[in-house]
């Protein structure tokens, strides 16, 4: 076992760091942040192989691991990272996994990038980050308790003008309100190797938020 270069503190992060990427040791980048929020690989599989479509825009693309995951599933994906260190580390670790030519990375805002994009989606997939691995102390979470640039994830996903929308969902979010917010919307919820429960994941046409 080897110490985690992010501190004592991501020990547990960084010892699952292979479920985050099975091909970690070949020269994958992650940072501190990436380490408690990418989409680990298996689970990144599960909801590509479920999502419709075949192109993806990723508003939060982070180190890639869910690009590289609808990439493997022959998915166009356009993916969106503010941050330049995590944006450049996502472009390598898509190189690293052979999908260079299904992935596009583009440092932007979400916000700005809505605002400018000419290009159609089948699929929006939202994977915000809720606030680090301290979001499970709140008793529960909503919609709008996360806001970007003055945007709701569900206005991002009507802004995006794609079809479907996918989120994933911590497991402290209000899940009783969901369904009865959505009740048209497939949930499914994902559990670690040991039982625990670890986050959901949330599938709908876009047109539904019109509703709401």
């Amino acid at each position: 076992m080897s110490n985690s270069p992010f501190g004592s503190d991501t020990q547990k992060y960084w010892d699952e760091r292979y479920s985050l990427f099975l091909r970690f040791d070949d020269g994958i980048e992650i940072d501190k942040e990436a380490l408690f929020s990418v989409m680990p690989e298996k689970y990144a599989s599960l909801i590509a192989k479920k999502t419709k479509g075949d192109t993806v825009l990723e508003a939060f693309g982070c180190v890639g691991g869910s690009a590289i995951g609808f990439a493997l599933e022959n998915k166009k994906v356009t993916a969106i990272e503010l941050n330049k260190d995590r944006y450049n580390m996502g472009k390598r670790n898509v190189e690293i996994y052979g999908v260079e030519n299904n992935v596009t990375f583009i440092h932007s805002d979400i916000k700005d990038f809505l605002d400018h994009n000419e290009y159609l989606f089948d699929t929006i997939f939202l994977d915000p980050p809720w606030g680090g691995p301290d979001y499970y102390r709140r008793e529960s979470l909503y919609f709008d308790d996360f806001i970007i640039s003055g945007l709701t994830m569900q206005d991002m996903a009507k802004r995006s003008g794609a079809s479907y929308t996918v989120m994933r969902l911590p497991k402290n979010f209000d899940f009783d309100k969901l369904i009865k917010d959505y009740p048209e919307a497939v949930l499914e919820h994902y559990t670690r190797e040991d039982g625990r429960s670890y986050f959901s994941c949330f599938w709908i046409n876009t047109k539904e938020f019109d509703n709401k």
